[in-house]
């Protein structure tokens, strides 16, 4: 794995490691990041209006309130795909000018913003169904995974994406035992 002591049984101080289990592959961005912005492109396909005249009830999706919806589901879809090619290490993300975790939050932003407008914009006789409400709550997760990849970076006891406990011995790899 890419932990030292990862996967072989070993314990060099990084935490304890069950044999063969390697869980580079569930970091707490990825799964934010990711199923905040997939929980965005299946809200544009599911009701975000409702409303009844004559007896009639009538809805409609994010994808069918114009132009705000379809920009959703793109931007949603750019996001996503960055998180992907992040967690594959492509390297055509090292060419980009800011860092992937900007990117994605840039990108949810401003989904976030045309899912605001379209929830402010609500048309006269009809009401909130759930998917924008779904919509909304995908912003604020696909948010917090790109404030654990934002923390991730930031901590000085994190290696290549993996944490280690306690302070490190600068000619190790692994923890200093006190």
């Amino acid at each position: 794995g890419p932990c030292a002591g990862a996967g072989t049984g070993g314990d060099r101080g990084g935490g304890r490691v069950r044999e063969g289990v390697d869980g580079s592959w569930g970091k707490g961005w990825t799964w934010g990041a990711g199923g905040g912005g997939m929980g965005r492109l299946l809200a544009t396909v599911l009701s975000w209006w409702k409303g009844s005249a004559g007896g009639v009830s009538v809805s409609a999706s994010g994808w069918d309130s114009g132009a705000l919806g379809k920009l959703v589901f793109l931007v949603a879809l750019i996001a996503v795909v960055l998180v992907v090619m992040d967690h594959m290490k492509v390297d055509v993300l090292k060419q980009l000018p800011l860092p992937v975790s900007l990117a994605v939050l840039g990108c949810g932003a401003l989904a976030f913003l045309f899912v605001l407008w379209r929830f402010l914009d609500t048309p006269d006789g009809v009401s909130y169904a759930w998917g924008l409400s779904l919509a909304l709550l995908a912003s604020i997760v696909l948010a917090y995974g790109v404030y654990l990849k934002l923390q991730e970076a930031a901590d000085p006891h994190s290696r290549d994406g993996c944490r280690t406990r306690g302070p490190t011995h600068p000619r190790l790899r692994y923890p200093a035992r006190f």
